[in-house]
């Protein structure tokens, strides 16, 4: 009997591995692509005049005054700043810096979030939600490591 069993479950497991693969590869295979799509998009929108940063934040009270006032101003002469709350539009918006948004910033932490368009291969995000809720818990050194991290990437930008 257990026999019977172990064989059921391997042969359901490789079925599902076969059936599951192609469309898992599929995914794979157009979200790179689109990625570039998007990025090609962003160069051709934004980056001819110099605007290399998404940032999308919210109003809420974990983030919203150290957002306005310590990350925006670093980064806003080189960015399209999106606050979400002032914005009741932007989650069925179709536009680039929305797309842009759900494809790197996805649908789990996606705010706050700085979107760095390096080049049109070369894209970082730097998430903020999770380092928000360690400084809500007395440790602000995560915060303070993902502004370095946004510092970092506007000073690269001005070297460039």
């Amino acid at each position: 009997m257990k026999r019977a069993s172990r064989v059921l479950e391997v042969a359901v497991s490789s079925t599902l591995v076969l059936v599951l693969s192609p469309l898992l590869i599929g995914a794979w295979l157009f979200r790179l692509p689109y990625g570039w799509i998007l990025a090609s998009a962003w160069w051709r929108k934004h980056g001819r005049v110099g605007r290399r940063f998404l940032v999308v934040y919210s109003n809420s009270p974990k983030w919203a005054a150290f957002f306005s006032e310590e990350v925006v101003p670093q980064v806003q002469d080189q960015a399209v700043v999106v606050d979400i709350s002032k914005n009741p539009s932007w989650k069925s918006s179709r536009s680039l810096e929305r797309r842009a948004h759900l494809h790197w910033g996805g649908r789990v932490e996606h705010t706050p979030i700085v979107i760095h368009f390096g080049n049109a291969w070369r894209v970082d995000t730097v998430r903020f939600y999770e380092a928000f809720q360690q400084m809500q818990r007395g440790d602000s050194s995560e915060v303070g490591s993902r502004l370095a991290k946004v510092l970092e990437l506007a000073r690269a930008v001005e070297r460039a």
